[in-house]
C-alpha cells in the first residue's frame, strides 16, 4: 500500500498538539487561530514537503496588502512550525524563511530611537508635572514606570497590586514599603517567561500605596472602568497627542530601549540587561537561573534610578 502522504493539514494538527503542551494557552490559541484561518485553507491538502517559497510569498503578500500585522504573525507562526518540523525530520526545507526580504511589509520595523539625556530630563518634567491634567495621571505614571524599570509598556500599563511584594528581599516585608519586587506573571509576559523586576523607591513612587493591603486591583486605572487597568494603547495615544512631547517623535517602547541603552552606558553587562528586560533566551540557556540575577537586577535598576533623579 502507498505510504500516507504527510500533508500540511497533518503538520498543523501535530504542531498544535505540541503548541498546547509546551506554550502558554494564549500563545497556543493564537497559533491555532492563524494556522487554521490562513494556512489551512490555502495549503491544507498539499504534501508539507512540496510547499515552496513562491506559494508562501503569494499568500503573505496578499495578506500584507490588507492586514500587515496578520501577515507578520502568519509568517512567524508558520516559519516556527516548519522549523519544528525540520527538527523532527518531517520536512527538509522551510518555505517560510527569508520571506521578509521579498515582502517588505512583514519586516519588523527597525527602530532604534533612544532619548538623549536632555530629552529624558524634558520628558520626565512633562510626565511628572504636578500641574498637568489630573485625568492623565495614571497614563503619565505608567510611562515613567516604563522608563524606570525598562519593562514593556503594556506590562506596566496592566500592573496589578497583587503582582507586587513590598520590601527588600524576596520575602514580603511590610515595614519597608520604600522598595519591592514585581513579578510579571506568565500570562502577562510577552515571551511566556515570568519575570522578577526590582522596584526602586523611585518606581514605588509611581505605583503609590494600594487602598488596603489585600487590594489586588489595577495600579493604573483605565478611563471607563473603575477597576480595570489602563490599556497599552492609552500610553501610545498620550505620547502622540501631547503637544509638549509629540514633536520628539518617540514611542512608549523607545522608553524601554532608552533604559536598556543607558544601563549599558552605565556599565551593566549584556546578560544582566537581558535578564532585566526579560528577553527571550534561545536554546540551552532558555530558562534563567532566575535567582542568580536578583542581586544584579537590584543593583543596576537602583543605579539607573539614581541617574534619573
Amino acid at each position: 500500500s502507498m505510504p500516507e502522504v504527510f500533508t500540511v493539514n497533518k503538520l498543523i494538527s501535530l504542531y498544535l498538539e505540541y503548541s498546547f503542551k509546551n506554550k502558554t494557552e494564549k500563545t497556543a490559541l493564537e497559533d491555532k487561530r492563524i494556522l487554521e484561518k490562513h494556512i489551512l485553507p490555502m495549503f491544507g491538502p498539499l504534501p508539507a514537503s512540496e510547499l515552496r517559497r513562491r506559494d508562501t510569498i503569494q499568500l503573505i503578500d496578499k495578506l500584507s496588502d490588507t492586514v500587515p500585522g496578520t501577515a507578520r504573525a502568519a509568517m512567524k507562526i508558520s516559519r516556527a512550525m516548519y522549523t519544528w518540523a525540520i527538527d523532527r525530520e518531517h520536512v527538509e526545507i522551510n518555505p517560510f524563511s527569508g520571506i521578509s526580504r521579498t515582502v517588505p511589509a512583514v519586516r519588523a520595523k527597525e527602530r532604534d530611537r533612544v532619548l538623549s539625556d536632555d530629552e529624558i530630563k524634558y520628558v520626565w518634567s512633562v510626565l511628572s508635572d504636578p500641574k498637568a491634567d489630573p485625568r492623565s495621571e495614571f497614563t503619565r505614571k505608567a510611562l515613567l514606570l516604563t522608563l524606570i524599570t525598562g519593562q514593556r509598556s503594556g506590562e506596566c500599563a496592566g500592573l496589578l497590586y497583587s503582582e507586587i511584594r513590598y520590601g527588600e528581599g524576596q520575602k514580603i516585608c511590610n515595614t519597608c514599603r520604600r522598595c519591592g519586587w514585581w513579578t510579571i506573571p506568565i500570562d502577562r509576559s510577552k515571551n511566556d517567561i515570568s519575570s522578577d523586576v526590582f522596584l526602586s523607591p523611585l518606581a514605588m513612587q509611581m505605583i503609590g500605596e494600594p487602598f488596603h493591603p489585600h487590594y489586588n486591583g489595577a495600579v493604573f486605572l483605565g478611563k471607563n472602568d473603575e477597576m480595570r487597568p489602563l490599556d497599552d494603547a492609552a500610553l501610545s495615544h498620550f505620547v502622540k497627542k501631547n503637544k509638549k512631547i509629540n514633536s520628539l517623535g518617540f514611542t512608549p517602547h523607545d522608553l524601554r530601549r532608552t533604559c536598556a541603552t543607558k544601563l549599558s552606558e552605565l556599565g551593566c553587562r549584556d546578560d544582566v540587561i537581558d535578564a532585566i528586560l526579560n528577553h527571550q533566551k534561545v536554546g540551552v540557556i532558555k530558562i534563567y537561573n532566575r535567582n542568580k540575577y536578583l542581586k544584579p537586577k537590584k543593583r543596576w535598576l537602583t543605579r539607573w534610578s539614581d541617574y534619573l533623579i
